[in-house]
C-alpha cells in the first residue's frame, strides 16, 4: 500500500489478527498467517524455482479485513501488490539443522518457519562451528535434524502438520501443550489398554506416551482445554500416581525407550564401545553400567544404560529421541567390520518398569528365582521367566532415581572418546555447570510456574538460564536445571566456575519478570520424607523416597511422560494366562482408581508382561 501518510513505527505485530505491519519503501508491507493455509508441493519434487504463486484475494481477505480494523484509514490507500510466496514450516516450529545422519558430511540448514531473517545469522554461526569443529559451542539439540524420526517425514505426516504448525505462528502456545495432527505413528502393545483406563497421551519422537490418567471423577473436557503457566489442572492426578509409586507398587511403560543391541564374533564390540564411552564396560556378564557417550570436546552426545549379556553382545539403553541421533553417531564411530554388528531393536520388546517398595514382593510371586539383594544385586540383568512368559530380561534398575548425571572418567585404561577433554577440563575447570536450584518463596497455587528458559541471577548479575523445570512432590518445591557461567562485571568474558562459586553465591530465578529466591545444589538433595526419617534417628529401609528427576532439556532423560513419574496403579493385577502369541501375556486388573490395597491373584497366574515376540 502506498501513500503521503508519514508510518513512525518500525513495525506492528497483531497476534490477535495474524498479522504484521512494517515500513517498506516509503509505504506498508503487512502480511500474516491464517488459519487455513494450503500446502503446496505436496505430490512429487519440490519446485524449489517458484519464488511466487498466484494471487489469491480470498485467501488474503481474512488477514486484510483484519489489517483494516486494525488501521481505518488505510481503506483509502491504493493497494499496489499481493505477493503470495512459499514458505517453509517444520513439524515442532522449529528448523531443521546438522549433519545429516545417513550421508556424513552433508549438513543441513533450512526451515525457517518464516524467521529465517531473525535467526539466520546464530544459525549460521552454530552451523558453521558444527561444520569446522564437529560440534556447536552451544546447546542446539532442540534444532537437530536427527530429533525427526524416518515416520515424520512422510508426505502425509507433513502435509497435516504443516496446516496445523502455521496457525500457531501467533497463538499463545502454553507449556506440555502437544500437537493434534500426525498422531499415533508409534505406540505400544499396551495404547488401547491404557487408552481405556484413561490415560492421557503425549507425543515424543513419534511415539504415544501416557502423561497421566483421568480418575472416573475427573472432568475429562476441562484438562484437555486447560491452558495455564500456573498450577496446571493435573497437578493433583500426578501427585496421587507419584504417592503410590513412593509407597505401594506401580508398573510404567518406557517401550519408546531406544534399544540396540552390539554384537561381535571376538572382542570388536567391547573395544568399541570402550572406545565411545566413558565409564569401563569390562564388567562381568550381567552387569549394568550408566554412562556417557561424550564428544571430542568432552560434553554430552547421550546418556545411555548398557547391561552385559555375554562376552561378546551388549544390550543399550538410551531415551527415546535420541535414536536417531544415537544410531547415526553409533555408525559413524563404528569401524567397517562384518564381525561387528549394530542392531536397533527398540520394537522388539515391550518395557515395563515396575516400580515401588512392594515391587520386589511382585516379582518375587511372579518367579521362581530367588529375588534377595544377595541373588539379585543392584544394577544386575538377568535373563528368566516371569509368569507363564521366559526369556524376560530383567534389570534390576529403574529410570527414576537420583536426579542429575553419575560421569566415571577411568584413572587408567584405554582411551574413550572426549577423555583427553575431559582431564583437561578437570585441570582448568569448566565455563558453565549444570545446577540444581530449589525455589524457596514461590507458591505453586498462585505463582507462575518456571517451565524453561528463565534467567538465573546471582547475586543480582545475570549467569545463565534454566533448561527444565518439574514440581518436586517429595521436596514439595519447584526444581529447576540450568547452566550457570561466570561473567567478568569488567570485561564479560567468561571466567572458570568452580563449585565454591556454585555455592557462594546468593541466587534468583526470573519467572515472567518476577524474581525468586532459589538454593542452589550441585548434587541431589533429600527428599521431605527421608529427612523427617533422619530427624527422628529412624534406620532407612526401601521405602526411602528419592526426589524424582528433573528432565534435561538435551536428552529428555528416562522420563516415559510427565517429569513427575507419570503411571497408573492398580488395586489388583491379575494375568489370565492365555497366550495371545509367544511372549505375548494379556494384563487385566479390576478398580484401576483406588490404591488403599494391593492384592496380587496368584492364583490365575503372574503379574504385568506384554511383549513383542523377538
Amino acid at each position: 500500500m502506498g501513500g503521503s501518510s508519514p508510518v513512525t513505527s518500525k513495525a506492528i505485530v497483531d497476534a490477535d489478527g495474524r498479522i504484521y505491519i512494517r515500513n517498506w519503501q516509503g509505504g506498508i508491507l503487512s502480511g500474516g498467517f491464517e488459519k487455513n493455509p494450503k500446502p503446496i508441493f505436496t505430490e512429487g519434487k519440490n519446485q524449489l524455482e517458484i519464488q511466487n504463486l498466484q494471487e489469491d484475494w480470498d485467501h488474503f481477505e481474512p488477514l486484510l479485513s483484519s489489517l483494516l480494523r486494525r488501521m481505518p484509514e488505510l481503506e483509502t490507500l491504493e493497494i499496489m501488490k499481493l505477493v503470495n510466496c512459499p514458505e517453509t514450516f517444520t513439524p515442532d516450529m522449529r528448523c531443521i539443522m546438522g549433519e545429516s545422519p545417513a550421508v556424513q558430511g552433508y549438513f543441513v540448514l533450512a526451515g525457517m518457519n518464516s524467521a529465517g531473517l531473525s535467526f539466520g545469522g546464530g544459525a549460521g554461526k552454530y552451523l558453521a562451528e558444527w561444520m569446522v569443529h564437529g560440534y556447536p559451542s552451544e546447546n542446539v539439540w532442540e534444532l537437530d535434524l536427527k530429533r525427526f524420526g524416518a515416520l515424520q517425514s512422510s508426505r502425509t505426516f507433513l502435509r497435516h502438520r504443516a496446516i496445523e504448525v502455521m496457525p500457531l505462528m501467533y497463538d499463545l502456545k502454553v507449556p506440555r501443550w502437544d500437537f493434534q495432527t500426525g498422531r499415533q505413528l508409534r505406540t505400544s502393545p499396551l495404547y488401547d489398554r491404557l487408552d481405556a483406563q484413561g490415560a492421557r497421551w503425549m507425543e515424543k519422537h513419534g511415539f504415544e506416551r501416557p502423561k497421566y490418567f483421568v480418575p472416573p471423577d475427573k472432568d475429562l473436557l476441562a484438562l484437555e482445554q486447560s491452558k495455564t503457566f500456573y498450577k496446571p489442572d493435573w497437578f493433583d492426578i500426578v501427585e496421587s500416581e507419584v504417592k503410590c509409586c513412593k509407597e505401594a507398587v506401580c508398573v510404567i511403560d518406557m517401550s519408546s525407550f531406544t534399544k540396540f543391541e552390539i554384537t561381535s564374533t571376538g572382542d570388536q564390540a567391547l573395544e568399541v564401545l570402550q572406545y565411545l564411552f566413558s565409564s569401563d564396560l569390562d564388567v562381568p556378564v550381567g552387569h549394568i553400567v550408566h554412562t556417557g557417550m561424550l564428544n571430542e570436546g568432552g560434553g554430552y552426545e547421550n546418556d545411555c544404560s548398557i547391561a552385559r549379556l555375554n562376552k561378546r553382545s551388549f544390550f543399550m539403553i538410551s531415551p527415546t529421541d535420541q535414536q536417531v541421533h544415537c544410531w547415526a553417531w553409533l555408525k559413524k564411530h563404528m569401524p567397517k567390520d562384518s564381525n561387528l554388528l549394530l542392531e536397533d531393536v527398540t520394537w522388539k520388546y515391550t518395557a515395563l518398569n515396575l516400580i515401588g517398595p512392594r515391587a520386589v514382593d511382585v516379582l518375587s510371586e511372579l518367579s521362581y528365582a530367588p529375588m534377595t539383594p544377595d541373588h539379585f544385586p543392584s544394577l544386575f540383568c538377568k535373563e528368566m521367566s516371569v509368569g507363564y512368559a521366559k526369556g524376560i530380561r530383567v534389570m534390576s534398575m529403574t529410570h527414576t532415581g537420583e536426579p542429575g548425571f553419575m560421569l566415571y572418567i577411568p584413572i587408567e585404561g584405554m582411551d574413550f572418546i572426549g577423555r583427553d577433554a575431559l582431564l583437561q577440563q578437570k585441570q582448568n575447570g569448566v565455563y558453565k555447570r549444570l545446577t540444581m536450584f530449589i525455589l524457596d518463596d514461590h507458591d505453586s497455587d498462585l505463582d507462575l510456574w518456571p517451565w524453561w528458559g528463565e534467567p538465573i541471577y546471582r547475586n543480582g548479575q545475570y549467569v545463565g538460564k534454566t533448561t527444565s523445570s518439574a514440581y518436586s512432590y517429595s521436596l514439595e518445591r519447584h526444581v529447576c536445571l540450568g547452566f550457570v557461567h561466570n561473567f567478568s562485571e569488567d570485561t564479560g568474558e567468561e571466567q572458570v566456575v568452580t563449585a565454591d562459586f556454585i555455592n557462594r553465591g546468593e541466587y534468583e530465578i526470573d519467572i515472567a519478570g518476577y524474581r525468586f529466591q532459589a538454593k542452589a545444589k550441585l548434587y541431589p538433595v533429600a527428599s521431605l520424607f527421608t529427612q523427617k526419617r533422619r530427624k527422628d534417628d529412624m534406620e532407612l529401609s526401601d521405602f526411602l523416597a528419592l526426589p524424582p528427576p528433573p528432565p534435561n532439556i538435551h536428552s529428555g532423560l528416562f522420563f516415559p511422560s510427565h517429569p513427575s513419574l507419570s503411571c497408573s496403579w492398580w488395586q489388583e493385577v491379575c494375568l489370565t494366562g492365555q497366550k495371545q502369541a509367544p511372549h505375548h501375556l494379556v494384563l487385566e486388573w479390576a478398580s484401576p482408581w483406588s490404591f488403599s490395597s494391593f492384592r496380587l491373584c496368584s492364583s490365575s497366574g503372574a503379574f504385568a508382561s506384554h511383549l513383542l515376540s523377538p
